[in-house]
């Protein structure tokens, strides 16, 4: 028989706050929503009268807490944290804090786990119930880092495999780090997880969370569509067996219908499904029919859009119309990195630059670069490459999609970095952008001016 609270959740559970080295100072939203979700599907979640759940990165403790608080007060519920950065302490400050206070925790207990050792290949001891198996996994918003990305998911497979019949409930706040967001995900699958959204605020029904049902469906062209999307909070279940609990419409209300729903970004031009039209660029997609360009217009034709690169994506019209705002009389070379199908390396050509380096690493991509600069007439003024030799060496996922370059699989060479350039073009997502920010630095050219005939040279940086 299922234990069900017959007057709703106690949420009596105090936890403070304070500045840390981690993310546990405070409790954050996708805990509170967890603790929704959970005290909505307890019945369908739990048959077990004592039921035995996990927490992994804790923090304050407040979700783990408040579950034991209501429905495990003859199970056990363990709280997980690392000790580094003092998280450890703060959790096991929080409890006793809340004991003193006379609330019901005799089923908490904590432990610590370094999620680091999986990094490391050193065998892990997981925790283990007082006897059987652990019923419940839950955690919320662990993901700030690259770290964590790749790290969860080896946790969680762990778990997986050592407690078949365990219920894996993860809650996360899509839309913050889109980078993240998509690695993590793919991750799961490489640890040979699946994932499912079982519950998404503003959502009563699947198909009202959008693209952020899965993000990675339709090679995540949905869920990157937005300039600037909407945060939002989805209960993931992750599964090695691919057994789903059914949508639960209990956070449909946690948000207002204005924010619940995804908002079209306004964006320069108009587009269509055979042309782009951004200012005085005109650019025809394969489908279009040849045309003869106006007094004014910047006519480009793309042969091939490669795995991405139309120009109808809002960032890619916002650079496009950011380019024609330049001084290009100042700007004789331009490099578009992660150039896609090099619709913003191109039109920098037909805008005034005399070269352009495109740089990618998807060989695809650059394949379509240069199908596309054949149709333009641009070469050899647009020169392809993949990243640096050092870029492509911690590259995994290159490795895994093409193998070694060396070896011609690839068939494109990666940049020698030999120029720098007066304009540097990145219209990437940010985690990669950051993560290529030195790279960047090299190839654009000082902040200054040099004075050649009298006019100011001044180096640029636009991304989106």
């Amino acid at each position: 028989m299922s234990h069900e609270p017959s007057q709703g959740w106690r949420r009596d559970v105090v936890a403070g706050h304070q500045a840390m080295d981690t993310t546990g100072g405070s409790t954050w939203d996708a805990a509170h929503r967890l603790c929704d979700f959970l005290e909505a599907q307890w019945g369908q979640l739990m048959a077990d009268e004592a039921p035995r759940a996990v927490e992994l990165g804790a923090g304050t403790g407040w979700l783990g807490m408040t579950l034991a608080r209501n429905v495990a007060t003859a199970g056990c519920v363990c709280l997980t944290e690392q000790a580094s950065g003092g998280a450890m302490e703060w959790l096991e400050q929080n409890l006793s804090a809340n004991v003193a206070a006379g609330l019901p925790l005799e089923p908490v207990q904590l432990q610590e786990l370094d999620w680091s050792r999986w990094a490391a290949g050193e065998p892990v001891q997981l925790p283990q119930p007082p006897e059987g198996s652990w019923d419940l996994l839950i955690g919320s918003d662990l993901i700030y880092s690259q770290a964590g990305v790749q790290l969860l998911p080896r946790v969680l497979r762990s778990f997986a495999e050592a407690f078949p019949q365990l219920t894996m409930l993860y809650c996360h706040t899509l839309h913050r780090f889109d980078d993240f967001d998509l690695e993590f995900c793919r991750e799961i699958r490489q640890q040979g997880l699946q994932y499912r959204v079982v519950a998404a605020e503003g959502a009563a029904r699947p198909a009202e969370a959008g693209s952020d049902l899965d993000p990675l469906e339709d090679d995540c062209g949905g869920f990157l569509e937005e300039l600037f999307p909407e945060k939002r909070v989805v209960v993931f279940q992750i599964s090695l067996s691919g057994d789903f609990l059914d949508w639960s419409p209990c956070l449909a209300r946690t948000q207002s219908p204005q924010s619940a729903a995804p908002v079209k970004a306004e964006t320069p031009g108009a587009t269509s499904d055979d042309v782009v039209e951004v200012g005085r660029i005109r650019v025809l997609l394969p489908s279009a029919q040849a045309e003869e360009p106006g007094p004014e217009t910047i006519l480009l034709r793309l042969v091939n859009l490669g795995p991405f690169g139309s120009g109808q994506h809002p960032t890619t019209a916002l650079m496009l119309q950011a380019m024609q705002d330049l001084d290009w009389s100042s700007i004789s070379s331009a490099c578009d990195f992660g150039c896609g199908s090099g619709i913003l390396g191109l039109s920098a050509l037909r805008l005034g630059a005399r070269s352009c380096l495109g740089v990618d690493n998807v060989p695809e991509a650059l394949t379509a670069a240069q199908q596309n600069a054949e149709a333009n007439d641009c070469l050899p003024r647009l020169r392809l490459h993949l990243p640096p030799l050092d870029v492509l060496d911690k590259d995994l996922d290159f490795y895994t999609r093409y193998g070694d370059w060396r070896r011609g699989g690839a068939g494109w060479t990666p940049l020698v970095v030999e120029e720098e350039f007066d304009l540097v073009l990145a219209n990437i997502v940010v985690g990669p952008l950051c993560r290529s920010a030195g790279l960047v630095r090299q190839l654009l050219k000082p902040h200054g001016q040099a004075r050649p005939g009298r006019k100011a040279l001044t180096s640029h940086f636009l991304g989106a």
